[in-house]
């Protein structure tokens, strides 16, 4: 009886570990890079209050919502882990650091008002840690889905030349800036190929959505910009990995 249960518990560990191993060359710890497009893209509200006097009363309000966008070459250096499991399954973790070096302008511009507006939104760069669950296509074709979390340092800059129309009318100039490091929920899909039994090839589609951040600026005169932006983030890069 000891001989059939330790056999069995001998034969059930054995199958339980062969299902955790795998030949592929997709396992274990790797490195590489990658190079591709990278797009920004920012909703924004813009909420000014000019000081004015006369008949308009103490103030005059004007809003608008600007679509800020920049589109620019992107590069990416990563390191991860990964494991296949049941012969068919994928389980890896994946730390990256996109490099892109974002910057949009945005101009306004109110002749009834007297605003002339502008602002910059820019990034440099951006840390990406993603879980990928992926399944093969076949033995050399690996499909991931990714998702995980997206940290980034935005720099947002904006002024306001505010000069009311006739004699004796109200100017106001305004400006500030402000850096602030946000985070950002990130997914997207990969597909890597195996050249070799350590080297090979991957393509990767991946977009961040970060949380709005808010910018305000008043002067003594009640001359008030206040803008909300909430960034997001797309690229499309093709690079290699290294099993190490």
């Amino acid at each position: 009886m000891n001989k059939i249960l330790i056999g069995t518990v001998l034969a059930v560990t054995s199958t339980i570990t062969l299902s955790a191993q795998s030949n592929s060359n997709f396992d274990g710890f790797y490195v590489g890079a990658s190079a591709g497009y990278s797009s920004l893209d920012a909703k924004e509200k813009v909420g000014i209050i000019n000081p004015t006097t006369g008949a308009r009363g103490p103030s005059h309000r004007v809003s608008f919502s600007p679509q800020l966008k920049s589109n620019n070459s992107a590069g990416s250096v990563h390191a991860g882990y990964g494991s296949t499991f049941a012969q068919k399954w994928y389980l890896g973790t994946e730390f990256s650091i996109i490099f892109d070096n974002h910057k949009t302008k945005y101009k306004f511009s109110d002749t009834n008002d007297g605003s002339k507006f502008s602002d910059v939104l820019s990034r440099k760069h951006a840390m990406a840690f993603t879980i990928m669950p992926g399944y093969y296509l076949k033995e050399d074709i690996l499909l991931n889905l990714k998702t995980g979390v997206s940290i980034s340092k935005f720099t947002y800059k904006m002024e306001d030349n505010y000069s009311e129309a006739g004699p004796g009318g109200d100017r106001s100039f305004l400006s500030t800036s402000r850096s602030t490091t946000a985070a950002g929920f990130a997914f997207g899909a990969g597909i890597k190929i195996s050249m070799t039994e350590k080297l090979s090839t991957r393509l990767d589609l991946d977009h961040t959505v970060y949380r709005n951040f808010r910018v305000s600026k008043v002067q003594q005169n009640d001359h008030i910009i206040t803008t909300n932006i909430k960034p997001t983030v797309t690229t499309v890069m093709a690079g290699f990995s290294y099993k190490i």
